[in-house]
């Protein structure tokens, strides 16, 4: 997905609206400002004709660019915890950092996937399971999702053998799903780290 297409993904809908009439008022003060050139000489105060439409376009172009950029910080916060799961004030901070994301809409299947790492890596299970439902339904065959999915189910096995430390079957479980991830191409910052915890864990 192309970044100009996030771009309007992550506006909310009163901030698309005051786009869209930003624009249509630019191009009738352009008109506007053309038509006083022709008529006579041009003054200052005709470019306050601009100020408004530039008002309306401006305010959530700087919040759209401002929440895209928080979600690649975002992204790195998330696969610091992955590395450091004890580290109570990055937990905090990637809990802190969900309640603002979902606050705004959701519509770029990138932007969900990074939510759903951050419900992963913060072992809450059934709101990842819920999300990947959603974003199975959009795009079945995602690399992406199957890379997530992958992450899930070991961090859920880990899980369930840290409360159940006699059920053995659960390694032989890890160990295949960290194969299956290790077999995918591009893999990620937060793949690998998944791969190695698994290679120092299970001989």
């Amino acid at each position: 997905m192309n970044s100009i297409s996030q771009f309007f993904q992550t506006m909310y809908t009163h901030e698309l609206i005051l786009m869209i009439l930003g624009i249509i008022l630019f191009f009738v003060a352009l008109w506007a400002f053309i038509y006083q050139v022709k008529k006579g000489p041009i003054e200052w105060k005709y470019g306050l004709y601009f100020l408004l439409p530039l008002v309306f376009i401006g305010y959530p172009s700087i919040q759209s660019f401002s929440f895209m950029k928080d979600i690649l910080s975002f992204e790195t916060k998330i696969t610091q915890l992955a590395d450091q799961p004890e580290n109570e004030d990055l937990k905090e901070g990637v809990k802190e950092e969900v309640e603002r994301l979902e606050s705004r809409p959701l519509r770029s299947f990138y932007q969900a996937n990074v939510l759903l790492e951050a419900h992963i890596v913060l072992n809450q299970f059934n709101e990842a399971d819920s999300l990947i439902q959603k974003l199975e339904m959009q795009k079945p065959d995602s690399e992406l999702l199957a890379k997530n999915r992958s992450i899930m189910e070991i961090a859920k096995a880990e899980q369930e053998l840290k409360e159940n430390p006699d059920r053995a079957e659960l390694n032989t479980m890890i160990k295949i799903k960290a194969d299956e991830l290790r077999n995918k191409e591009s893999l990620r910052s937060i793949d690998r780290i998944f791969i190695e915890k698994v290679d120092n864990q299970i001989p």
